[in-house]
């Protein structure tokens, strides 16, 4: 996989084996466009690879991984600049990564369960409730993300695991 994505940028984040991250903000492919570029990289996996790929092209990092959820299986969704404010309102706070269960109950205690509860929130009332991430919480619902794509060393070595069909002790 990362063979094909190093085709069209190589600045490329792997978290885990079916994600990826890609800065294409510097890409001249169609005419700069992340969406035409996106659509090229999801028919080149499907035609080489065989997989069906979801992707979320948005100016910030968090917001490519929701969006990337949005249209699955096998989907697009573009989240442009200027829109950015309003598809983070319209978004229920567990789809926001980092806020799981406990986060989302706490956050439902105090009534706040959109993305718009969040922007129209005071910050400090985030930051008492959840300290560091209270405040990255609500700076991501304003359209503020510091996270970049971050591109791994190549890895050094290769694990494989298979199970077998019996249990072996020794």
């Amino acid at each position: 996989m990362n063979e094909l994505l190093l085709k069209y940028t190589d600045k490329i984040e792997m978290p885990s084996l079916d994600e990826a991250y890609l800065d294409v903000s510097d890409s001249t492919m169609f005419e700069g466009s992340a969406a035409k570029l996106a659509q090229a990289i999801t028919l080149d996996i499907k035609e080489n690879i065989g997989l069906s790929v979801s992707s979320g092209v948005a100016p910030l990092k968090f917001l490519s991984k929701i969006a990337s959820d949005v249209y699955k299986p096998g989907g697009l969704c573009v989240v442009p600049p200027n829109e950015i404010g309003v598809f983070i309102s319209r978004l229920t706070l567990d789809k926001i990564p980092g806020v799981g269960p406990s986060t989302l109950a706490k956050l439902k205690a105090v009534g706040l369960f959109t993305g718009t509860d969040i922007q129209s929130a005071p910050l400090q009332q985030l930051k008492a409730l959840f300290g560091r991430n209270g405040e990255l919480l609500w700076w991501r619902c304003q359209g503020v993300d510091r996270a970049h794509v971050v591109v791994q060393k190549e890895k050094q070595s290769v694990g494989i695991e298979r199970t077998l069909p019996k249990n072996f002790y020794m």
